[in-house]
């Protein structure tokens, strides 16, 4: 695969929509006065949930015609038979190297303009056992073989491909890094495309705890050729959190920890990491990947979130709110059955946003 090819491939790892140009930083979220700071408001009275609405699309959520939600099957991760470190295959003396002390977990998320229902329905996750595996910091085409699995079913299985590297600055990396993009065939006929973004200072990346920047590490599954028509998206499942938005309403309140990246045009990300609080006077503290869904829109700046609890408490099994931005919500929350279906609402009374920081300050 020659550079292009290889610059193209690493773009479509990193979720990016709109062209794959120009250099931005990965922490840039500072490029829009929404994001300026904490927000606190009253809501006051008229969020009653008493006026109506006309369940129009918001930025990043799907039309709401009150019918039936299908929240998709639940998945807990599963013990799939999994290829292990020693089945890794490469070259010894390539200089760079990713190394996975306590293996690595990714997760597929939401795309922009996905629903919450899609994006729930489509959760999904890829294990690396933990081991230390070279990479070139530059190649072209070179064979390998990341030893990885989907981790809900073990199959299809993924095998021997190719990989690409070279050094330079692009979009979703701060600084120079070594681009390194391995390209692996799945049985099912699709493909994946593996990303990592190597210092250039030490060629190694170790990833053992949160990772707070957007495309240091991702993967994208194509189901389509050209894996922008269909591909779901990868991320390490451990995110650090650096938003957080906290909503009051009558049965209770929560505190919802958010990692986020605002991107370049047509492009950002959102993913939930925590959501803590009271509901009907029993306390709850969620931070399962299979529990949380965010869906978002353009920069993910209005982002919409569904959570479910570890068991139902007073018969409602989730929550899902229309809004949890600086924008406050006006809708009431949605009270959910455990097939994701609205048994009731509950109004909002407050909310807060603050950016930059986890809910813990």
């Amino acid at each position: 695969m020659n550079g292009a090819m290889g610059k193209r491939a690493w773009c479509v790892s990193m979720m990016i929509l709109a062209a794959c140009s120009g250099v931005e930083r990965a922490d840039d979220d500072e490029g829009s006065p929404r994001d300026a700071g904490a927000v606190v408001r009253d809501a006051g009275a008229a969020r009653d949930g008493g006026v109506e609405r006309d369940g129009g699309a918001r930025d990043g959520g799907a039309a709401r015609d009150g019918g039936a939600r299908d929240g998709g099957p639940p998945i807990d991760g599963g013990t799939a038979e999994c290829p292990m470190a020693s089945d890794y295959v490469g070259d010894s003396s390539w200089p760079g190297s990713i190394v996975l002390p306590s293996g690595l977990e990714m997760c597929r998320y939401g795309i922009q303009y996905e629903s919450l229902e899609d994006g729930y329905a489509r959760r999904r996750r890829v294990t690396i056992p933990a081991g230390t595996y070279p990479l070139p910091t530059s190649a072209d085409d070179a064979p390998i073989f990341l030893p990885m699995c989907f981790a809900d079913d073990g199959a299809p299985a993924f095998g021997a491909g190719t990989v690409d590297a070279e050094r330079g600055q692009r979009l979703n990396a701060p600084g120079e890094r070594y681009f390194v993009t391995v390209t692996m065939p799945v049985s099912d006929g699709t493909n994946v495309s593996w990303g990592a973004a190597l210092p250039v200072d030490t060629g190694v990346l170790t990833i053992d705890g949160p990772v707070s920047i957007y495309g240091e590490l991702s993967m994208s599954h194509c189901r389509a050729e050209n894996c922008f028509e269909d591909f779901d998206p990868f991320l390490p499942c451990d995110l650090a959190p650096r938003m957080c938005d906290r909503i009051m309403f009558t049965d209770g309140d929560i505190a919802i920890d958010q990692f986020h990246w605002a991107g370049s045009v047509g492009a950002g990300f959102a993913a939930a990491t925590r959501a803590r609080g009271t509901f009907r006077g029993t306390a709850f503290d969620v931070s399962a990947y299979e529990q949380m869904v965010v869906a978002y829109g353009h920069h993910a700046f209005n982002r919409s979130f569904m959570m479910f609890f570890d068991a139902p408490i007073d018969g409602v099994c989730g929550l899902r709110f229309a809004e949890v931005t600086e924008f406050g919500q006006i809708d009431p929350v949605e009270l959910l059955d455990c097939d994701a279906q609205t048994i009731g609402t509950s109004a909002i009374t407050g909310d807060t946003h603050t950016f930059g920081t986890a809910c813990d300050g």
